[in-house]
């Protein structure tokens, strides 16, 4: 590894979402023609996070906002909050504004 490899945040193994522990699966090879980044199956507690895409390597802080974003469709699943279940769009944004947080008050380092 070098220097500024020792300084990232890593991608958790495992992550605790309300109670439930979720394996992450990283990085994951998805079939090319699904065009998938991250999938989360809930009914398996895992969450799926894709390493690179056409053949190029996902930066650091694009997999923490996949995994991110993953995560916000389990909380809205479990809130029953259609909205961050169905509409990527909004998950979309909403993992964008958290990632920039974490990033801006250096809690996670990428």
């Amino acid at each position: 590894m070098n220097n500024r490899e020792d300084k990232m945040t890593q991608i958790p193994k495992k992550i605790k979402i309300a109670g439930h522990i979720f394996s992450v699966i990283y990085p994951f090879e998805f079939e090319p023609e699904l065009n998938q980044c991250g999938k989360l199956c809930n009914t398996e507690n895992k969450i799926f996070i894709a390493g690179s895409n056409e053949g190029k390597k996902y930066a650091q802080s694009q997999v923490w906002a996949i995994l991110i974003h993953e995560i916000i469709h389990q909380i809205g699943k479990i809130s029953q909050t259609t909205e961050l279940w169905e509409n990527e769009e909004t998950v979309e944004r909403i993992a964008s504004a958290v990632l920039d947080i974490l990033i801006s008050n250096e809690w996670l380092k990428v």
